[in-house]
């Protein structure tokens, strides 16, 4: 008899027609009957193509278990997917790092974008025309034309004006390239009509001063680039401009100069002065730089430019080989003679050039450079360069690395506060107006010998050379200066204390101070015995600034201990005594406990809680739990169970140095331990205690006085109202079902001899189950080995290892590290997501109704999982940086250094999960071969995905295998023979 239910039904369909939703309203007595064919009448009234009969079946069945009113969609189209409008891929130019001080201020300063759209509209004009007549003798014609002119209308665009980067380019420069709007992909409703795709049609908006050309965008002057979402302006910013040249004759250096922006400072005059050298013209000759500097500010202030402006002075011939101080360059200057000057020899230049004895002279460039300037127009050759040497680098600075373990700021404080209020520290520390006490940042207790700090070694830079040809060595790193005073020593790189005591030191940029004084406190300990029946008093005398030893300080250190019954003042004064004369005693007897007199017998203490075999717990509002029971006690291996302690003959109460009395226990009756096998073993102590411990993990049994560890869990029935909720440490067999909203949580292998509802089953080993899973969409089955069952429904399938189904998966959420087998002919997967590392085998995957199949393969999905949980974390940071930030900038002064340090903190953090993040990806992205083998039919819907690359199958595919080619980069398919 076919399947109904009573009640009210009602067809929705939404307003694009991609999604057909059922709303029943359950009504057992006055309803109408619903089935199957009525469901088909409805849909075929609607015009919605009817789905299977066998997800109507699901509906109906859905219709007739519900208590509620309930929605149940049967039919799905394909949405529209949205394109992408025009954006740039930007290549901005190699930053011009002196002009960052005035990026920010002058953007800020010019406000949003102005941003339009250029359109060309055609406005008519109407003119009147003479023509002549067509005979002489008639009056000409007058006609009314109407033209047409052409106008850009600037439209103004409207868009989010927050500036995401901006930088600085200089006029003409090719800025990035226009990417192209992307259309996007039409879908398709339940009716078979297209819907068509948004359409982001926008054009990239470019502000003045920027424009287009060929699929580019061009810097037009220069300025700051600034740009957003679907925009990008200028921000004028013109650079000065200067260049040096000469004369037609070479005699005189002219001066061309441009002004930029007036917020820049002025071109450096003596480089100008260098130029015009460097083009012949000696510095001698030319006007000085504080001359040229305030010429240049002029023009500037003006913003008028200086052309043909001359640097030069009246100059004689001459010929100058200059070798530098450094030895490291020598150059050349000659000097045409004028008028009545000495004429240039080339003699000269040759006697001079022997006389230099230089190495590495290029000897045939240099003869054809200086016969080009004396028989050439120029005047003079400035600087030129005949052999440049190479000069010694220095290595690496050295650095200072403190050794000893430095007190924390308060203790720091407060000792320093201690040796200030010391009597005689004036006189015994010399220094303190050097290097007083409130200088010191640094606090630490050292010994005699104890090395304070350590130069790192010194490494010698690369070695040069001269224009001699000699070689010079390569200079070490400069080190830090160091102020060393009271009783710290220098030996080699090291600095040594030469006495215990505390360490004071402080430390700048490129210097170090520290001093030792010998300042060690009086030391008294009192150590209590475990079991509070004894105090032994160890003392130490003071040394230098140290506090002295008296009775207030063993009364602090008694105290501090909490020892306060049975003290022998002798015993003190004993001990102050001795440690006076020999500066040390140690474990002195200081005071003695009562130990109580306990009564004969056994006693037991249970350790672990036994269960109370409730059928319910009670939640922490009072209510009543059914499903987590009480009726098993549960122990894990190492666990403490049982403690048995043997009472003593008499009874009388104790009191320990701590001043707690000891009750002394009331004699019981006899107790009979109870007896054990090898799943139990027992732990005896010094004081003669046994304590009884679980050798395995599994339920504890406790029957007739013999106590037992069950390491398996056997269940006759159904997981259900009657059990409740199963959680244990190893294997477990259930006989029947595990029912819907129960969840069995093992620690080995679980076997179902029933099905899975929808529920929760887990195990550190595999899942078996003889018949199927029915997960309703709720149920869950996950496995760190592999997951065989006979068939799943709408279920949650999580594996390592491999997941095997006799039969087929409808609508699944499955997820393995291991591969997916369906056997059998009726081994399909029909719905749902599926992702399998190591691929799959199946006999159809797929529908005739085209329902979606999502299928992933290639790649390590518990990598993925954990990449998810990474992106949280780092997230979480992120916020909590936020936060850090808001706190510094709300914070008192003195709770500033706090939200700092916890910045840092999570600033480090942070480096390391994005770190593991990226790690992970990188993990993601490795290939493992898997292959998805389709042994009947692949149906259209079916959508693959391996790597970031898709393939959704269009029309059916029969007896065929897919499989991702890393060389390819794509999903490949063959045909199975």
């Amino acid at each position: 008899m076919a399947a109904s239910a009573r009640g009210e039904l009602k067809l929705q369909v939404d307003e694009l027609g991609l999604e057909a939703v059922f709303r029943f309203i359950p009504d057992a007595t006055g309803g109408a009957s619903w089935n199957t064919d009525s469901l088909v009448r409805i849909l075929s009234e609607a015009r919605v193509p009817s789905p299977p009969v066998a997800s109507l079946e699901k509906a109906v069945d859905a219709f007739s278990r519900a208590k509620a009113p309930i929605l149940v969609t049967v039919a799905k189209g394909h949405p529209p997917i949205p394109g992408s409008p025009e954006s740039v891929q930007w290549e901005p130019p190699e930053a011009e790092a002196e002009y960052d001080a005035f990026r920010d201020r002058l953007c800020a300063q010019a406000g949003p974008p102005q941003l339009f759209t250029v359109r060309i509209e055609r406005i008519a004009r109407e003119k009147v025309i003479t023509k002549p007549a067509a005979l002489p003798f008639l009056p000409p014609k007058r006609e009314t034309v109407t033209e047409y002119e052409k106008r850009e209308v600037r439209d103004a665009v409207q868009v989010n004006p927050a500036v995401r980067a901006s930088f600085w380019s200089p006029a003409g420069k090719l800025l990035g390239k226009i990417q192209p709007a992307r259309p996007g992909k039409p879908g398709i409703n339940l009716f078979g009509k297209p819907i068509p795709a948004p359409v982001e049609d926008r054009p990239f908006a470019l502000g003045q001063g920027l424009s287009r050309s060929k699929g580019e965008v061009l810097c037009e002057r220069a300025g700051f680039v600034r740009y957003g979402d679907g925009w990008a302006d200028l921000v004028p910013f013109d650079a000065h401009q200067w260049s040096v040249r000469l004369s037609t004759d070479g005699a005189t250096a002219l001066l061309d100069f441009r002004p930029g922006h007036t917020q820049l400072p002025a071109p450096d005059a003596q480089a100008i002065l260098t130029q015009a050298s460097e083009l012949g013209a000696t510095p001698d000759s030319m006007t000085d730089a504080a001359s040229l500097g305030t010429v240049l500010a002029d023009a500037i202030g003006r913003g008028k430019a200086l052309e043909n402006f001359s640097l030069s002075l009246d100059r004689d011939a001459q010929v100058l080989l200059v070798v530098s101080e450094d030895q490291q360059l020598a150059t050349l200057s000659l000097q045409k003679g004028r008028g009545r000057g000495k004429q240039l020899q080339l003699a000269d230049v040759s006697r001079a050039l022997s006389e230099a004895k230089l190495k590495g002279l290029k000897t045939d460039k240099f003869k054809a450079d200086v016969l080009a300037f004396y028989n050439g127009p120029d005047s003079e050759l400035r600087d030129y360069i005949l052999v440049e040497g190479r000069l010694p680098a220095k290595g690496k600075d050295r650095t200072l690395g403190f050794k000893p373990s430095f007190m924390d700021p308060d203790d720091a404080k407060a000792a320093l506060a201690a040796l200030s209020s010391r009597q005689g520290l004036q006189a015994s520390v010399p220094s303190l107006g050097e290097f007083p006490l409130s200088a010191v940042e640094l606090v630490a207790r050292v010994k005699k010998g104890d090395e304070l700090a350590r130069l790192s070694p010194p490494i010698p830079g690369q070695a040069g050379v001269d224009v001699h040809g000699m070689a010079l060595p390569g200079l070490p790193g400069d080190e830090p200066e160091l102020f060393l005073y009271e009783n710290v020593e220098r030996d080699g790189d090291s600095c040594m204390s030469t006495v215990d005591g505390l360490l004071l030191a402080a430390s700048a940029d490129r210097s170090a101070r520290m001093r030792v004084l010998e300042a060690k406190d009086a030391i008294a300990v009192v150590r209590v015995s475990e079991d509070r029946m004894k105090a032994w008093l160890s003392l130490e005398a003071p040394i230098g600034l140290g506090r002295p030893l008296d009775a207030s300080l063993v009364n602090e250190a008694m105290a501090k201990a909490g020892v306060v019954y049975g003290v022998d003042p002798g015993s003190i004064a004993d001990a102050l005594g001795k440690a006076a004369s020999s500066s040390s005693i140690k474990d002195h007897p200081l005071a003695d406990g009562t130990p109580p007199v306990t009564a004969g017998g056994w006693k037991l203490t249970w350790i672990t809680r036994l269960a109370s075999g409730a059928a319910l717990t009670l939640r922490s509002d009072g209510s009543a739990d059914f499903k987590n029971q009480d009726k098993a006690t549960l122990v894990s291996p190492g666990q403490l169970i049982l403690s048995m302690v043997l009472i003593g003959q008499e009874g009388k109460d104790g009191k320990d140095v701590l001043g707690q009395t000891i009750p002394a226990p009331r004699a019981p009756g006899t107790v009979e331990p109870p007896q054990w096998d090898a799943s139990i073993t027992e732990e005896k102590r010094e004081n003669g205690e046994l304590l009884l411990v679980a050798a395995k993990g599994g339920e504890l049994k406790f029957d007739k006085n013999r106590l037992s560890v069950d390491t398996s869990q056997k269940v006759n029935g159904d997981v259900g109202p009657a059990t409740g909720n199963l959680r244990f440490p190893g294997p477990v067999m259930v006989s029947g079902s595990i029912l819907t909203g129960f969840a069995v949580i093992a620690g080995g292998d679980l076997l179902v001899g029933g099905s899975i509802e929808a529920s929760l089953a887990s195990a550190e080993g595999s899942v078996r189950v003889v018949e199927g899973i029915k997960g309703a969409k709720k149920g869950t089955v996950r496995a760190k080995a592999g997951i065989e069952a006979s068939f799943a429904e709408q279920a949650m399938l999580l594996a390592v290892g491999d997941i095997v189904l006799k039969s087929s998966a409808l609508m699944c959420s499955i997820k393995t590290n291991g591969k997916l087998v369906l056997q059998g002919e009726k081994g399909n997967l029909v719905g749902g997501v599926c992702r399998a590392r190591l691929g799959a085998e199946l006999q159809n995957i797929g529908s005739e109704t085209s329902s979606r199949t999502e299928f992933s393969f290639g790649q390590d999905y518990l990598v993925k999982d954990a990449i998810e949980v990474e992106e949280r974390e780092v997230e979480r940071i992120k916020a909590l940086i936020l936060q850090a930030d808001k706190d510094m900038k709300a914070a008192r002064e003195d709770l500033v250094a706090e939200a700092r340090a916890r910045k840092v903190k999570l600033l480090k953090l942070l480096e390391k999960r994005s770190l593991r993040l990226f790690e992970l990806r990188e993990r993601f992205e490795e290939h493992h071969p898997g292959e998805l083998i389709v042994r009947g039919t692949a149906f259209p819907g079916l959508c693959l995905e391996s790597h970031g690359r898709t393939l959704e199958l269009r029309a059916k595919k029969t007896r065929v295998a897919f499989s991702f080619d890393p060389q390819l980069g794509h999903i490949t398919e063959r045909p199975l023979k």
